[in-house]
């Protein structure tokens, strides 16, 4: 049964759920980081877990949830909050089941990001400005979640780039103007104002429900075409989606930048990114929608990623069409009807249509009937990988994660290359079974 603290410090506007554990280490004189997160979360270690310390239903019982409930911290008090509009059904209801019974992996490996390469988990940022302020009014720096989130590279309210600082020690560390932080780079004014766009979306986007990808993805495509980046009437091509995206003001700072972001200047993702029907990275979708939408006004471009079944889509001749079906999409039935035929001759004459009329609304939608086969191609892997793993798992209950990849090794490499949150979620189910170290000193 945890204990109840105290005294509770109220939260310091938006700061973050690690940055009110380090005021609170701070105010109390603690002097052990140990004994704060054991307090805390019942971790002595949860210092380091800076996104999000995984027992967080041992945090809200000590704090008698006045703090808020697990949802709610993870939502407004940590960077994993813009993840939730993202996720997929699969793995929100993995997310829900996490949250109602408090078991399981942590909550990086949770939403993905330890399989991502585009987030780092020792980064932090803050804004100097920001922290003479908070000295001045609050007596004490915080770390605000609005420089957190995915995107967030400078502070909107000052217009600053933001420092980043990688602590080292597992400590309880508010923001200082240090010298061991990273300066930014330095930005251009037009840069500026593309980072400000950006930081805004992402800070709008957290605070969302979750977000219909389905039709985010359609809209999108929509978008290149109303915008002549790509025509109606061929498929979508890599190469013309890259030089496009290299136009764009932020493109310069992406290939400056010393992060992990500076992977995406490149632009050759967003082919990936508009083909795949998997739910991709946060930060790949935020910068693509600022960089599709930034000649508009702020809450448009919010607008269009929360509700964009409610956006007009528009024909091959130009008919806007006031329902929310977009021309792209194909139906489900027509779908699988494709990817069951051996050619197109045959799909036309089975949809009771001509074949130059099949073409031209394979062509509008993005594809081929190559393209459908390879992407049923990778479902019908990824079901099999799973469920040999799975049958494995079942069989040797007392099996062990190393047993798993040495008696999958097909499978379990092809996830790791082509799933890999899936492939965490699975191992997941798969327990720690470490034997205790032996003591080198009795």
């Amino acid at each position: 049964m945890a204990t109840s603290i105290g005294f509770i410090p109220s939260w310091h506007l938006d700061e973050t759920l690690y940055s009110w554990a380090a005021r609170f280490h701070a105010i109390h004189g603690n002097g052990s980081a140990r004994e704060t997160g054991a307090l805390l979360f019942d971790a002595e270690h949860a210092c380091r877990e800076r996104d999000a310390p995984r027992n967080l239903h041992h945090f809200v019982n000590v704090t008698g949830g006045t703090l808020g409930n697990v949802h709610d911290l993870l939502r407004e008090r940590t960077a994993i909050g813009l993840y939730l509009p993202f996720l997929s059904p699969s793995m929100l209801a993995a997310v829900k089941e996490k949250i109602n019974c408090g078991k399981g992996i942590g909550w990086r490996a949770q939403f993905g990001m330890a399989a991502s390469s585009l987030d780092s988990a020792s980064q932090l940022r803050y804004c100097t400005t920001c922290i003479d302020e908070d000295r001045s009014n609050l007596g004490l720096s915080r770390w605000r979640v609005s420089h957190q989130w995915l995107g967030s590279w400078v502070c909107a309210e000052h217009g600053r780039p933001l420092c980043k600082v990688s602590p080292k020690r597992s400590a309880w560390e508010l923001p200082t103007l240090c010298s061991q932080s990273m300066p930014p780079p330095s930005v251009s004014e037009a840069e500026l104002m593309a980072l400000i766009h950006l930081s805004k979306l992402a800070e709008h986007v957290a605070r969302s429900e979750a977000l219909d990808m389905d039709s985010v993805r359609q809209l999108a495509l929509n978008g290149f075409r109303e915008q002549g980046v790509t025509s109606w009437s061929h498929p979508v091509d890599r190469m013309q989606l890259a030089r496009w995206f290299k136009s764009m003001p932020i493109v310069t700072w992406l290939a400056r930048s010393q992060g992990p972001e500076n992977k995406l200047a490149g632009g050759e993702w967003i082919h990936d990114l508009l083909r795949d029907r998997r739910v991709d990275h946060p930060l790949k979708w935020l910068v693509l929608w600022h960089a599709l939408f930034s000649h508009e006004d702020q809450l448009s471009t919010v607008r269009r990623l929360q509700t964009p079944v409610s956006q007009p889509h528009w024909d091959a001749s130009g008919q806007g069409r006031i329902w929310g079906t977009a021309l792209d999409k194909l139906p489900a039935d027509v779908n699988e009807l494709l990817t069951g035929v051996t050619t197109v001759v045959q799909a036309a004459e089975q949809l009771g249509t001509t074949l130059l009329s099949l073409r031209k609304r394979l062509k509008q939608s993005g594809t081929t009937l190559k393209l459908l086969r390879s992407e049923q191609s990778l479902d019908e892997r990824f079901n099999r990988s799973k469920v040999s793993i799975q049958i494995y798992m079942d069989e040797n209950p007392l099996c062990t994660r190393t047993d798993v990849f040495l008696h999958c090794k097909t499978p379990y490499e092809w996830l790791r290359k082509h799933r890999p949150k899936e492939l965490l979620l699975l191992m997941a189910k798969v327990p720690h079974r470490r034997s205790r170290q032996i003591a080198l000193f009795i």
